[in-house]
């Protein structure tokens, strides 16, 4: 429709036209004819063009969809598919839908317009000018309440308001672990995940990558507890990442990578203990259910290495009133099932909130989440 733009994010694009009958009622009282001359082609034909950008329609690199269709009768829906590639942000498009009927002039077949319409795009700049702050800099696995926060991010006044995701990815792995789905609020806290096998795998500049590199370097210390009862702990990069999006869906991203360091405290019945309680805490009080799977996925990670294990189930054998690790991972299942129920073979959500989350989101901390602790999805 002609008149005001329309706003739309960068991305792939579908324009749909048809006819309407009523504004073109001329010479349609029966349809489109074909033309009077031989071969008797249809007399009617819609045309498609771009005519403020400058995108060449006819160029397949740009669209494959048919610009020049004929009919006869009366035209269904016409619809054309724009490479997401030349949706460009910040770009203004107008898009032309043209009615031709043929007229025959001695003898001769005449491309006569009857009429067009036009619809102006303007694809939406995502939000700019921001970036993410992780305070402190560095911290202990688990342990140390980091402050995640969106600074100086703007956009136009009619794309506001802007909302903010953060997330976090460690090791090599290409999915994220969201902490918190879209929202208005600019700042996060949240404790950071390491593992053993990832620290060593992929360990801040200068650290010792196992037990044993450290006992080669210090070897009247080579034992693993004195390895960490020395200070000297794993180290690896977990990476921050914050998404900006506004409200026409533009995106922007800004990360930062924060050295995370497996120490004692680390791995201790006391730090197993406050992590669940963070987790019932963002499950029962906070309902922030991204936050719940991201610390689930923590508690489950932890419950991996044989030193905390140990040191749970020795908690527990001190004080029968401090979970044992088993309890740990019935009461995961517990809180999860306030959450979701197992229904044919899927994590099926139970309430208005987790339908409401990205199902991507949900996917990938439950299938990260049941990779660590296998049971979980079982007694579900």
């Amino acid at each position: 429709a002609s008149g005001m733009p329309r706003k739309l994010a960068p991305g792939p694009l579908s324009l749909t036209a048809t006819l309407d009958t009523l504004t073109f009622a001329e010479g349609f009282a029966r349809g489109c004819q074909p033309s009077p001359v031989a071969p008797f082609n249809p007399g009617c034909r819609m045309v498609f063009d771009e005519v403020g950008y400058g995108l060449d329609l006819t160029n397949k690199n740009i669209t494959t969809s048919n610009i020049d269709v004929g009919f006869i009768g009366y035209p269904g829906i016409f619809a054309i598919n724009i490479d997401p590639a030349m949706i460009s942000a910040g770009s203004r498009f107008v898009f032309r839908a043209t009615l031709f009927s043929v007229r025959v002039l001695a003898n001769s077949e005449v491309w006569v317009e009857r009429g067009y319409q036009e619809l102006i795009l303007d694809v939406n700049s995502p939000p700019r000018c921001g970036r993410l702050e992780v305070s402190p800099a560095s911290g202990d696995a688990f342990v140390t309440l980091f402050s995640l926060r969106a600074l100086q991010w703007e956009d136009d006044p009619e794309d506001l308001p802007i909302r903010f995701s953060f997330s976090t990815l460690m090791g090599d792995s290409p999915d994220p672990v969201y902490l918190t789905d879209y929202h208005e609020i600019e700042s996060y806290g949240s404790i950071l995940p390491m593992t053993k096998p990832v620290a060593a795998a992929f360990p801040c500049e200068g650290a010792f990558t196992s037990p044993a590199e450290f006992a080669a370097a210090f070897p009247t210390l080579g034992q693993d507890v004195l390895y960490t009862a020395a200070g000297v702990s794993l180290c690896s990069m977990v990476r921050v990442n914050l998404a900006v999006r506004d409200i026409h869906g533009a995106e922007d991203h800004s990360f930062q990578d924060v050295p995370v360091t497996i120490t004692a405290k680390s791995t201790s019945a006391a730090t197993v203990e406050s992590i669940f309680l963070r987790a019932q805490a963002a499950a029962y009080q906070g309902r922030n259910v991204p936050a719940m799977l991201a610390t689930m996925e923590h508690l489950a990670q932890m419950s991996t290495d044989p030193v905390t294990a140990a040191a749970v189930n020795e908690a527990n054998r001190l004080n029968s009133a401090k979970k044992s690790l088993p309890a740990y991972q019935d009461a995961v299942v517990s809180t999860l099932t306030t959450a979701f129920a197992f229904l044919g073979g899927k994590l099926v959500p139970t309430s208005g909130i987790v339908a409401a989350m990205t199902g991507r989101a949900v996917e990938q901390a439950m299938s990260a989440l049941s990779k660590v602790t296998p049971e979980i999805l079982t007694k579900m």
